[in-house]
Formats: structure tokens, C-alpha cells, sequence
């Protein structure tokens, strides 16, 4: 089943001088309904659960830090100022009009973690970090680039490409779920792999990268980066 994701994490900027906490995060997606229908350029709502199965309660203090397609690139959503004990849930609630997407049926999916970026701690159960909606994609035009861009097999969020047009050096942010490698392709419009660069282990969260396009020829191309399956995909133009 294809598969369109979505990226949560509990970042807990809190500080426990001795104390490990031990966190389950688990995340889940309430609406759309299973089986709905997205419409091109219709308002949709999401709702994103996030239940803390405990046993270390969140502070006030800490962060919810999530990612969806919906996400500008190399950003996050954050959420504070919620204190939750153990079984108690957060609620996100968002609606979107969305103009670019595929076309069929696609699993939207959650894949949470959660970490301590000040102190360690441990993820007591990774089975529940991972929950999807089965969602009917319908009224997609697919006659540009960017259509092409959005109709590709991907778990995806969007890749911003400064500047575009390039003619040499181009930046781009990423969100990374975890140390993984991050692995950059650059496709032609046939689908054919021009370029590929392995950027080697990733820090978990915000990173920075570039490449030198000088040698590509002028035209249109799609550059993806993809870390464990979460990809983000942009157009460049080339000068």
C-alpha cells in the first residue's frame, strides 16, 4: 500500500539532573475517517492524537515537535505549555485545502518518536509509533511538474530548493526522524537518475545541506532526499 507520511516526535527540552525518563509516545490519526475522500481544492480536517502511555509524565516545559505533509519544508510544528500524565492525550486539529497530491488511494501515516535532547532516555515501546489512515485521493490535476512531483509512490513532505532557479550551489533543509544516512537523487522528468550523493549520518531533527548543480544541464529536474523511507521532494529549475 502506498504510503503518505506523517512525522511526530516529543521533544522534551525540559532538564532531569538525575532522573531517566522513560517515555511511550504513541500517535494516532482520528480524522480523516478510514477510507475518506480528499478532494482537490476542498477543505479537509486533521486530527492527530498523541497519548502519553507514560510512565514519565510531560511537563509544561517540554515540546511536541511533529511533522506532516502539510509541514513547510525544513520546519516543524511544535506544541507547549500542556502538562500530561500518564494516559493523558493531546489533540491537533488542523484543516488544509490541498492543491498538489496523488491521485488513488494512499495510507496517511504517523511515524512518532520521542527523545530528550538535554538528557537520555528510552522509548519503552516503538511497536505503536507507527498508525495510518487509509485516505482516497480524487480531482488531482496532473499536468505539470508538480504534479509529477506529488504523484510519485512517496511518504513525502515538501523540499524547499534556494535558490531556484540555480545555476551552481543549491540549499535545502531536512527534518530527520533519526542518525540515519540521508541519500540526495536528482531525477530527470523520464524518471531517470542523474545524480545521487550519500550526505552520511544525519542529526535527529533540523539539518542543513547543499550541492553543486553547475554541471547539470538547463531543464527541470526533481531532487529528493530520503532518510528510513521519509522523503522530501522538490522541483529545481536549472539554468
Amino acid at each position: 500500500m502506498r504510503k503518505i507520511y506523517v512525522l511526530s516526535a516529543a521533544l522534551f527540552l525540559g532538564f532531569t539532573a538525575n532522573a531517566q525518563r522513560n517515555i511511550n509516545l504513541q500517535a494516532s490519526i482520528t480524522a480523516p475517517n478510514a477510507g475518506a475522500t480528499v478532494t482537490y481544492n476542498v477543505a479537509t480536517t486533521f486530527t492527530y492524537v498523541f497519548k502519553n502511555l507514560g510512565p514519565t509524565a510531560i511537563a509544561a516545559t517540554d515540546t511536541i515537535l511533529y511533522v506532516d505533509p502539510l509541514t513547510p519544508s525544513g520546519q516543524a510544528f511544535f506544541v507547549t505549555g500542556k502538562s500530561k500524565a500518564m494516559n493523558d492525550t493531546i489533540m491537533i486539529t488542523k484543516s488544509a485545502t490541498l492543491v498538489t497530491a496523488p491521485n488513488g488511494a494512499y495510507n496517511w501515516c504517523i511515524n512518532s518518536q520521542a527523545w530528550n535532547r538535554t538528557n537520555p532516555f528510552t522509548e519503552t515501546d516503538t511497536s505503536n509509533n507507527d498508525a495510518c489512515r487509509n485516505l482516497n485521493f480524487v480531482g488531482f490535476p496532473t499536468t505539470g511538474i508538480k504534479d509529477i512531483v506529488a504523484a510519485r509512490d512517496i511518504n513525502k513532505v515538501n523540499l524547499g530548493i534556494a535558490p531556484n532557479p540555480a545555476t551552481a550551489e543549491i540549499k535545502f533543509d531536512f527534518v530527520a526522524i533519526n542518525n540515519s544516512e540521508v541519500v540526495l537523487s536528482i531525477t530527470d522528468l523520464t524518471g531517470r537518475v542523474i545524480r545521487s550523493f550519500n550526505y552520511g549520518k544525519a542529526f535527529v531533527g533540523k539539518n542543513n545541506y547543499t550541492y553543486n548543480v553547475a554541471e547539470l544541464p538547463t531543464g527541470l529536474y526533481i531532487v529528493e532526499l530520503n532518510q528510513d523511507g521519509q522523503r522530501a521532494i522538490g522541483e529545481l529549475n536549472k539554468d
